[in-house]
């Protein structure tokens, strides 16, 4: 498969905006099959660049909206990145739902899914998705619904993001653009996907407890005590009750038992506290029965553990010389972009000088991140939402 990437700083004036990203796309040289994906500034006018992409290129474009993107070069403050992929051997499949909620998600989603598949016998080998938050859900949702009705193919892709309005979040297809939606690649044939995810934490406190008792993203309580009863004798608890920006340097680490005794770990941020209740409310699900500890974040940290995410991957890739890989997607938390708040290219500069030449890079800041994540005992991929993680695909 090859790719390529055209990017444009321009969001105001579509116009110019789309003519740079068709001059950066030699459509001559796509081959049988094709497919783009549009990772745009939340501030653009979605209505009218989907149709426009829609008019200008002759195959496919899903888009995504993103406080700031990532390139080849690092950090992106505005503008828009169009990757396209092309192969003969390599098929894709493309669609979009209409609004989600919390009561239709799951029949929407697998009626998408079902009219994708359409007549296809083969199974897919990835399925990339970028899935709008459903008001009063999480985005284990999404995880959980794609697990179902595709048998546990690898998902990859993250939630759209704008500058913490949580109402200019958008996603796009076809000339069609919706906030709480889905947009889905099935993606067929000659391909070997690589998944890698990235914490960037250290220093774990004192606080390490078993959930005893929980209800989706609600933790009741840890151990013989409540939520913010073991916050105190930690000495983490606060006063307010919305503590997202209070916790966004203490993320909490989840160890999940899944099968065969094996077990994995993914990140939580902690959202609201409710003081007369004693419980915790996170932004993904926390299960009974997982042990929860917290852990700090520091900016030293998200910089070499990016460099090394990013060795890992180049080696990784070098293993597999039978593939060649021309393409690597990123997506990381905003959640670490607020962490970031001194120097906007610490992700960027820690991997810009390890991605080869001819390997293309895009990227965005997502309010939550889906990735395959390996278990501490094997390499079995399980499909997970992520909080506060730096996640990488290479195809």
């Amino acid at each position: 498969m090859r790719s390529w990437v055209a990017k444009t700083e321009e969001i105001d004036d579509l116009e110019v905006a789309v003519e740079e990203l068709k001059n950066g796309i030699p459509t001559e040289e796509l081959l049988t099959n094709t497919v783009g994906i549009a990772y745009v500034y939340y501030d653009a006018d979605f209505e009218e660049l989907s149709k426009m992409l829609s008019e200008t290129f002759q195959f496919p474009i899903i888009g995504v909206s993103a406080m700031a993107l990532l390139d080849h070069e690092g950090y992106l403050a505005y503008g828009m990145e169009l990757l396209v992929m092309s192969a003969d051997d390599v098929r894709f499949s493309v669609g979009m739902t209409d609004r989600l909620d919390k009561d239709n998600y799951e029949e929407k989603l697998e009626k998408l899914y079902d009219a994708m598949k359409g007549d296809i016998q083969e199974q897919e080998k990835l399925i990339l998705a970028y899935t709008g938050k459903v008001v009063d859900a999480d985005g284990d949702i999404y995880v959980k619904t794609f697990d179902k009705i595709s048998g546990g193919v690898p998902v990859y892709g993250g939630m759209p993001s704008d500058m913490y309005t949580y109402k200019d979040f958008k996603v796009f297809y076809d000339g069609k653009v919706v906030n709480y939606a889905a947009v889905v690649i099935l993606v067929y044939g000659n391909v070997s996907p690589i998944t890698l995810v990235e914490f960037s934490i250290s220093n774990e406190t004192s606080l390490e407890s078993q959930v005893t008792k929980a209800l989706g993203n609600i933790v009741f309580s840890l151990g013989d005590k409540t939520f913010i009863q073991t916050l105190e004798e930690a000495g983490l608890s606060s006063d307010n009750e919305n503590v997202i920006k209070e916790y966004v340097q203490t993320p909490f680490v989840v160890k999940k038992e899944v099968e065969n005794g094996e077990t994995i770990e993914f990140l939580r941020n902690l959202a609201y506290l409710k003081h007369d209740t004693g419980i915790g409310v996170f932004l993904g699900q926390v299960p009974e029965g997982a042990e929860l500890k917290v852990a700090t974040v520091s900016v030293d940290d998200i910089g070499k553990s990016v460099t090394q995410v990013f060795t890992d991957l180049i080696h990784e890739m070098e293993k597999r010389s039978d593939y060649q890989y021309s393409t690597i997607i990123c997506t990381s938390c905003t959640a670490r972009y607020m962490n970031i708040i001194g120097d906007k290219n610490i992700e960027g500069n820690a991997y810009k000088d390890i991605i080869p030449d001819d390997i293309n890079l895009v990227g965005m800041y997502s309010y939550g991140e889906l990735c395959p994540t390996k278990s501490s005992d094997s390499d079995k991929l399980y499909n997970m939402f992520h909080n506060e993680t730096f996640t990488i695909l290479a195809l």
